[in-house]
């Protein structure tokens, strides 16, 4: 839910000043505008999204290198593919317009 009182939103601009728009706090804050009730469930599923790629990849880095023997396939050329897929998408979707949804 997005403040529709200035003074609230007021409040909410200086919160996010205060702790730094990508702190922990911040993200917090973000994640209780959507609503107390789905507070934990939304806040759960974030930090599980945001440790899965620890654990998946350093386990898949780990597996192929002993299947490659190689460092250059098992760290280098996985990280260029997601570094040039992030881009190639970045290229395609990104826009510096207002959206409609905005």
């Amino acid at each position: 839910m997005v403040p529709e009182d200035s003074e609230e939103l007021a409040k909410t601009n200086i919160w996010r000043q205060q702790s730094g728009k990508n702190s922990f706090v911040a993200k917090l804050k973000d994640s209780m505008a959507v609503g107390l009730i789905r507070f934990g469930a939304l806040l759960g599923i974030t930090n599980t999204a945001g440790a899965l790629p620890g654990v998946l990849g350093v386990t898949a880095a780990g597996y192929l290198l002993d299947a490659t023997s190689s460092w250059a396939l098992a760290l280098f050329y996985p990280a260029a593919a997601c570094q040039l897929f992030g881009a190639i998408m970045y290229t395609i979707f990104a826009s510096s317009e207002r959206q409609p949804w905005s």
